[in-house]
């Protein structure tokens, strides 16, 4: 090793300001080149702008050209050390260093055959991108609820097959005016709403990989001079009122004797529902392992906000799960819209299974349960609000607050007898 190089290696050892040392490099002074706990650079004196680097701790080697172009430093890389012999014949670093060297001295730098290569890549990709395929990309970019994406999977499949085989980046500010016209008049404006939002959500997750422009939704915003408006959507009120509790209930209970499926199952699935808010997939996803009857408490593992959300298990939704004992599951429903149809024509009173969540609630504000109460009953988050996250609600409060719901719904039913220990709570926290 030559004195420059063991002079430089000693001064940076000594942590020492040093320039790197220009010598010829040869191919037993590159093999002899030592591993150090810094990176350190060795130029080439016969080509000017080459420099092997060696990296710290590993040792591994490799040549690289730094010169100003165009009044900019620029950095290429040539290869590794191995992959080239260094000096014999036409394939060495230095010819290919020297050729690197001339591309630099005409323009063309590293980055922008880089740039120019990720450009086309982009172009080629963006040609090729279909909206199915960008639908699948944004359905699967991260963990999703099951129910959101069995609705995205009918939005792309229902309500976008049309534009299946299209480029994503063809589909036009017309386009989307005139399926969402279509959409409205045969779907419905909610619906129409909904499919332009999921295309938005698809286009905006593409933009930036595929180098596309503003999305062709646009039309509905201020940048795009709100060309187009969206459908008015008025938020759904129904829930069952507290004097159709007592005729609901009854129809309920009827379908264990007169349901032409089983009834017991729809009945205490309904049941169970109104009394605890929980929404539909919630509940039909509740297993036995989840259930702890020492602590009376049930844990709904899969949800919306994707995390574990434990409920205070009361007398009367012990009693409901009691009579699904020797089931798989306690509530193995799939579809509950033919039973639920069922309980509204022999009750007179319309509802959906996400209306036994509005009723529950509703009748929670009307016994005076706080809000972050409700919120944490119903897992509804509680980030929006800073001081609301603060709150911590012990479980025990919890439990008092359902039993106070379930008391106030249960009596209204003419059930208030079948249920012990109702307690009653503050509405302080």
């Amino acid at each position: 090793m030559s004195k420059a190089i063991t002079d430089y290696l000693s001064a940076k050892d000594k942590s020492e300001p040093v320039n790197a040392p220009r010598v010829r490099l040869t191919e037993a002074l590159l093999k002899s080149l030592p591993t150090k706990p810094y990176d350190y650079a060795i130029h080439e004196e016969l080509v000017p702008g080459l420099s092997v680097r060696v990296r710290k701790d590993t040792g591994s080697k490799s040549f690289q050209v730094v010169k100003k172009v165009n009044g900019r430093m620029s950095r290429g890389k040539v290869c590794a050390y191995g992959e080239r012999p260094y000096s014999r014949g036409d394939e060495s670093v230095l010819r290919a260093a020297q050729a690197l060297i001339a591309q630099m001295n005409s323009g063309v730098t590293p980055a922008k055959k880089k740039a120019k290569a990720k450009a086309q890549a982009t172009q080629e990709a963006r040609e090729s991108l279909t909206v199915k395929d960008a639908c699948d990309n944004y359905i699967n970019s991260k963990v999703r609820a099951l129910n959101t994406i069995r609705g995205y999977e009918r939005f792309r499949d229902n309500h976008l097959v049309v534009w299946h085989s299209r480029q994503l980046a063809s589909i036009s500010e017309d386009d989307v005016e005139e399926l969402f016209d279509d959409f409205t008049e045969e779907a419905g404006p909610v619906a129409a709403n909904n499919v332009v939002r999921f295309f938005r959500a698809v286009w905006k997750h593409s933009r930036r990989k595929y180098g596309l422009g503003d999305s062709p939704t646009i039309i509905f915003t201020k940048e795009g001079d709100n060309t187009k408006s969206w459908n008015s959507e008025e938020r759904r009120t129904r829930y069952v009122h507290r004097n159709e509790l007592e005729p609901w209930w009854k129809a309920a209970e009827r379908l264990r004797e007169d349901y032409v499926g089983d009834g017991e199952l729809a009945a205490d699935f309904l049941q169970f529902a109104l009394l605890t808010g929980l929404r539909r997939r919630e509940i039909s996803g509740l297993k036995w392992e989840n259930i702890n009857y020492r602590r009376k408490t049930f844990v709904i593992m899969e949800n919306k906000s994707k995390r574990p959300h434990t409920v205070p298990l009361t007398d009367a939704l012990i009693t409901i799960l009691e009579r699904r004992k020797g089931e798989t599951r306690p509530f193995q429903i799939e579809e509950p819209k033919k039973f639920i149809a069922q309980v509204a024509q022999w009750s007179g009173v319309p509802f959906s299974s996400h209306d036994l969540r509005r009723t529950y609630l509703s009748h929670a504000t009307a016994v005076g349960i706080p809000m972050p109460i409700q919120k944490a009953l119903v897992n509804h988050s509680r980030k929006a609000d800073v001081t609301d996250g603060y709150i911590q609600i012990a479980e025990d409060v919890m439990r008092e607050a359902m039993e106070k719901i379930q008391g106030y719904m249960l009596a209204h039913a003419g059930q208030v007898n079948k249920v012990s220990s109702i307690k009653v709570v503050s509405n302080a926290l």
